[in-house]
């Protein structure tokens, strides 16, 4: 009789693609990587961020600042599919709020956040998912 219960126990599971929470987990994967393709910047987020950057050249705002920048070779660093390293992760800053206002929501689970005057769309394993490059020298 046992035998029997764990014959119907390993069809059901078959049958029905393993436990709700096995499905749930690889779910979440790959709206994970869903979200990290979905969200780019427009032409006009870009204009927005250098229009801002630009009215607050006088005093700009922490990761804007001229200090701030980055050296050419960690620049490169910085781009779509990329992964933000420990490095260029301490150099983050929170995106300024007067910034924010003019961009669209994050996706769920990203937020925006500013490295060396660039201004990045970073998930919660920091994959960059887009890039506003701005010009600090303007």
């Amino acid at each position: 009789m046992r035998s029997y219960r764990w014959v119907f126990l390993a069809s059901s599971l078959l049958l029905f693609g393993g436990s709700p929470v096995a499905r749930g987990l690889g779910q979440d994967r790959d709206r994970g990587a869903q979200d990290r393709q979905e969200h780019k910047f427009s032409d006009q987020d870009r204009k927005a961020a250098q229009d801002y950057h630009n009215q607050h050249r006088g005093k700009p705002s922490t990761g804007f600042r001229a200090q701030d920048k980055l050296r050419p070779e960690d620049e490169g660093r910085i781009r779509e599919g990329a992964v933000l390293d420990t490095d260029l992760r301490k150099r983050s800053h929170p995106i300024p709020g007067d910034l924010l206002h003019r961009l669209p929501p994050p996706a769920r689970g990203h937020r925006y956040v500013v490295v060396g005057g660039q201004v990045c769309d970073v998930d919660s394993g920091w994959h960059i998912s887009d890039v506003i490059h701005i010009n600090l020298n303007l």
